[in-house]
């Protein structure tokens, strides 16, 4: 299992189950593209404001 990287995901929250599918969730491309796009999309909207 991989380290909670992701401080929003609690490292157990007495479901080791649900907290494994969350971790191989974060380990898929897509999830790791999502979160590339949503940086980018706060850092524009920090440089427009």
């Amino acid at each position: 299992m991989t380290e909670n990287t992701n401080p929003q995901v609690p490292e157990n929250a007495g479901q080791p189950g649900k907290i494994q599918d969350h971790f191989e969730l974060f380990q898929t491309d897509t999830y790791q593209d999502l979160f590339a796009y949503k940086r980018q999309f706060e850092g524009a909207m920090i440089l427009k404001s």
